[in-house]
C-alpha cells in the first residue's frame, strides 16, 4: 500500500519548502522533545562566459508546546549570481501554529511571507486560518487534509515579463484578495531509513476568477545517514491559472541537498 502511495503521488509529477521536517514520518524521529531545529542547504559555482553561482538554504525551528500544539517557523531562500549580477533572488518565510497531529480536528493559524524577483514578485504576504483533519496517524505513515481561509496582498512588477508585453503605462501592480484554501498532506516510511512527504495545495480566488485556481505540489524523499544528517531530494511546482502579470503559469523547481536536525 505505501509503495502504491509513493507512486501515486510521486511518480505522475517529477515524473510549494511546504513540507517540514515536524512532518516526517521516520520511525528513529523523535518528536517527544521539545523543539526541532534544522537546516539544508547547497551551493554551487562554475566557470562560464562569468562565474554562475548558486545557493540554496532552508531552515526549520518548531517549538512543541505540553498542549500538544506547534509554533513551527522557516525560512527558504535560492540565489543565483551570473558575473555577479544577481539573476534569482526567491524566498518565503513561514509561521505556523497548529495541532502536532494528536487530534482529529483542529485549528491551523498561518502567515506567510514571500518573494520572487525572477518573476517580478516583490512580495507576497498571507495571512489565514485552516481546520486541519488527521484521518490516518500511525507509526510510518500519515494522510491528513485541512480547509480554510486566508487573505493575499501581492506587488508585482514587471521584470519578469517578455519586453514584447509589458505595456507603455506598465507601473506597480498591487493586488489584496481572498482565497479559499485546501490541502492534502500524507507521509509515510519506505524503508528503515528512508521516507517520503508530500503536500498539495488548491486556492481559489473568492471573487469572479473563482475557476482560475493556484495548484502548488510540494514532496522531500529523505535518506536518514546518522542521528543528525539526512540527505533529500526536493521537488516542487506551481500551476496558477490567474497571473498577475503576463508570465509563464507553470514553474518547478528540484534540489539536493544534506539536512542536519538537532
Amino acid at each position: 500500500m505505501k509503495f502504491f502511495l509513493f507512486f501515486l503521488l510521486f511518480f505522475p509529477f517529477c515524473l510549494f519548502s511546504q513540507v517540514l521536517v515536524i512532518d516526517r514520518e521516520l520511525s528513529t524521529d523523535s518528536l517527544k522533545k521539545n523543539y526541532i531545529l534544522s537546516g539544508t542547504f547547497s551551493y554551487n559555482s562554475d566557470k562560464q562566459k562569468n562565474n554562475v553561482t548558486e545557493f540554496n538554504s532552508n531552515f526549520e525551528y518548531d517549538r512543541i508546546f505540553s498542549n500538544n500544539y506547534a509554533f513551527i517557523s522557516s525560512f527558504r531562500n535560492d540565489l543565483t549570481s551570473n558575473g555577479g549580477n544577481l539573476i534569482q533572488n526567491e524566498g518565503v518565510i513561514q509561521l505556523r501554529y497548529r495541532d502536532n497531529d494528536t487530534r482529529k480536528f483542529s485549528p491551523e493559524l498561518f502567515l506567510q511571507y514571500q518573494w520572487n524577483g525572477a518573476w517580478g514578485m516583490e512580495n507576497r504576504f498571507l495571512q489565514g486560518v485552516n481546520l486541519r483533519e488527521r484521518w490516518v496517524e500511525k507509526n510510518g505513515f500519515d494522510f491528513i487534509t485541512a480547509t480554510g481561509i486566508f487573505r493575499e496582498v501581492e506587488i508585482w512588477n514587471w521584470n519578469g515579463v517578455n519586453e514584447n508585453l509589458i505595456p507603455a503605462d506598465a507601473g506597480v501592480i498591487e493586488k489584496d484578495l481572498l482565497r479559499f484554501n485546501t490541502y492534502i498532506k500524507s507521509g509515510f516510511q519506505i524503508a528503515k531509513n528512508v521516507d517520503f512527504s508530500a503536500i498539495t495545495f488548491l486556492q481559489f480566488p473568492l471573487n469572479e476568477d473563482f475557476m482560475k485556481p493556484r495548484w502548488f505540489w510540494d514532496c522531500n524523499l529523505n535518506f536518514n545517514m546518522s542521528k543528525y544528517v539526512n540527505f533529500q531530494i526536493h521537488y516542487d511546482h506551481m500551476y496558477d491559472s490567474n497571473r498577475v502579470v503576463p508570465i509563464s503559469n507553470y514553474y518547478y523547481s528540484i534540489s539536493t541537498g544534506i539536512q542536519i536536525v538537532l
